[in-house]
C-alpha cells in the first residue's frame, strides 16, 4: 500500500512538472514569434501572439514588456502606457522591475505617435505625426517610387501616401538639447481599388484621370484635398479616421485658421448680432484649423503677447486657444493644453460686450465698449487692466469676424478696468 501511495505521489509530480513545462514552453513560443514579428514589422500579428503569451500567464512581466515594445515600434505610446500600467498591477513585483517599467512609462513622452495603423489598404492614406511634448519631428520615407523617398525630413504636414506600393516610414523626436530619442518603424502597403471606366474605349487612362477617381488624399502642390466615394473632392466638414477635417468650396482642405460659420437666420435677430450688424458679410468664429488640418473646439482666446497697433486694427501675438475635445481612448471629453496659434487681428471699431441684462421693463440691453475704447482703459491691453493676460475672449459667446477674417464683435471675459469709463449701453 505505501508503495502504490508512492508510485501516485511521484505521478502527480511528475504531471505537474511535464504541465509546467509546457505552458513555460508555450510562452516561450509566443515570445518568439512576437520577437519574430516585430523584426519584420508585422505589428498586429506580434500583438495577436503577446496577447496569447499573456493569457497562458498574466504574471508574466516580459511579455508586457515586448507588447510595450512593439506599441512604441509601432507609434502607438499611449497603448504602451496602458500595458506598462498593467504589468504595475502584478503582484510581488521586484522594486528593480517597478523602477525599471516607470522609468519607461516616463520616456514614452518622447515618442511618436503615428495616426494610422500600419497595414495593408485599398485607398490612399493620410499619416500625421504628433508628440506628447510637441517636440520636432523627423521621418525617413523607405519606398519603391524614388519621388516617395524622403530622409531625415522635418514632419510639418500629413504624409500623403496615394501610390501603389510598399513603404516604410521611421520617425523619432529631437528635443531642445538636439538629443535625439528612440525611433518607431511602420509599414504600410497600399492597393487601391482599380476602378473601370465602361465609357471610354481607351486601353488605359492617365495617372491623373487615375486620381481624380480613386477614394483618399491627393496633395496637388501644397494643397490637399480628400476624395469621396463619388470620385470628387469633398467640401465642408468632415470626419475621416475619427479625425475633423474642414474643406473649402474647391475642397481645398484648411489648415493655420479658423473656420468661419455662417451666422444662422434664426439667430439674425439677436440683440448681439444687431449691436455688430456692420452692413457687410459677418461670420461666426467656429473651430480651429491646425497645421495638420485638424479642427479644435475652440471655447477661449487668450494672451500673454503683445498687442501691436496696425492702425485700423490690433495685432495680438501669442495668442492660445482652449476648448473642449472628445477623448475616444478614454470616452469622455475633456478640456486640452492651450494651443498656440500665433496671431489674431481685431478692427478697432469692434464691439467687445462685457455684459447682458434686462432692464425693469423686460428689455435686454447689452454693456459694451469699442476695441480701441476698451484698449486705452485697460492701458494697452484686450484684458482687464488687473490681469496678467493681454487678450482674453469667451468664444462661447460667438466671436465674429468680417470677411477677412479680422474680429469684429466678441465677449471679453472682463469689463476693462471696473470702473466702466467710456463703457455704451445698447437697447433693443
Amino acid at each position: 500500500m505505501k508503495k502504490l501511495k508512492r508510485l501516485l505521489v511521484i505521478s502527480i509530480i511528475g504531471l505537474l512538472i511535464i504541465g509546467c513545462s509546457s505552458k513555460v514552453g508555450r510562452i516561450k513560443e509566443q515570445l518568439d514569434l512576437g520577437s519574430k514579428y516585430m523584426a519584420e514589422l508585422d505589428y498586429e500579428n506580434a500583438i495577436i501572439a503577446l496577447n496569447k503569451a499573456i493569457e497562458i500567464d498574466p504574471k508574466n512581466v516580459d511579455a508586457y514588456a515586448m507588447l510595450a515594445k512593439v506599441y512604441e515600434k509601432s507609434g502607438r505610446p499611449d497603448e504602451a502606457k496602458s500595458t506598462l500600467e498593467k504589468a504595475l498591477e502584478i503582484e510581488n513585483l521586484s522594486s528593480e522591475k517597478t523602477a525599471e517599467i516607470n522609468e519607461e512609462i516616463e520616456g514614452l513622452q518622447y515618442l511618436v505617435k503615428i495616426s494610422q495603423i500600419p497595414k495593408e489598404y485599398d485607398e490612399s492614406l493620410s499619416i500625421e505625426l504628433s508628440n506628447a511634448k510637441s517636440l520636432r519631428i523627423f521621418y525617413t520615407i523607405e519606398a519603391e517610387n524614388s519621388e516617395m523617398s524622403i530622409v531625415d525630413g522635418e514632419y510639418t504636414n500629413p504624409i500623403i501616401l496615394d501610390k501603389n506600393g510598399t513603404y516604410i516610414i521611421t520617425t523619432y523626436t529631437m528635443d531642445e538639447n538636439d538629443v535625439k530619442h528612440d525611433e518607431a518603424k511602420v509599414k504600410y502597403t497600399i492597393k487601391l481599388k482599380s476602378v473601370s471606366n465602361d465609357n471610354s474605349s481607351s486601353e488605359a487612362k492617365s495617372e491623373e484621370d487615375k486620381s481624380e477617381i480613386s477614394k483618399g488624399w491627393k496633395q496637388v502642390g501644397e494643397d490637399l484635398y480628400y476624395y469621396g466615394d463619388t470620385g470628387k473632392p469633398v467640401n465642408g466638414e468632415q470626419v475621416i479616421y475619427d479625425k475633423s477635417y474642414y474643406f473649402d468650396d474647391e475642397g481645398k482642405l484648411i489648415r493655420n485658421q479658423f473656420v468661419r460659420e455662417e451666422i444662422d437666420a434664426s439667430e439674425k435677430d439677436d440683440i448681439y448680432y444687431k449691436l455688430i450688424n456692420a452692413g457687410e458679410d459677418v461670420y461666426i468664429l467656429g473651430d480651429y484649423a491646425d497645421s495638420n488640418g485638424v479642427l479644435w473646439d475652440v471655447a477661449e482666446l487668450s494672451s500673454d503677447g503683445e498687442v501691436i497697433d496696425r492702425g485700423d486694427y490690433y495685432e495680438v501675438t501669442e495668442v492660445k486657444i482652449t476648448g473642449w475635445n472628445y477623448d475616444k481612448e478614454y470616452n469622455k471629453t475633456d478640456m486640452y493644453a492651450p494651443k498656440d496659434i500665433g496671431s489674431i487681428k481685431i478692427r478697432k471699431d469692434a464691439k467687445l460686450v462685457t455684459f447682458e441684462d434686462e432692464n425693469e421693463n423686460g428689455d435686454t440691453y447689452l454693456n459694451y465698449y469699442i476695441a480701441d475704447t476698451y484698449y486705452n482703459v485697460a492701458g494697452g491691453k484686450l484684458s482687464e487692466v488687473t490681469l496678467p493676460e493681454t487678450l482674453d475672449l469667451d468664444n462661447n459667446w460667438n466671436t465674429v469676424v468680417d470677411k477677412e477674417g479680422y474680429i469684429i464683435g466678441a465677449k471679453p471675459v472682463y469689463d476693462a478696468d471696473d470702473s466702466g469709463t467710456g463703457m455704451l449701453t445698447y437697447e433693443q
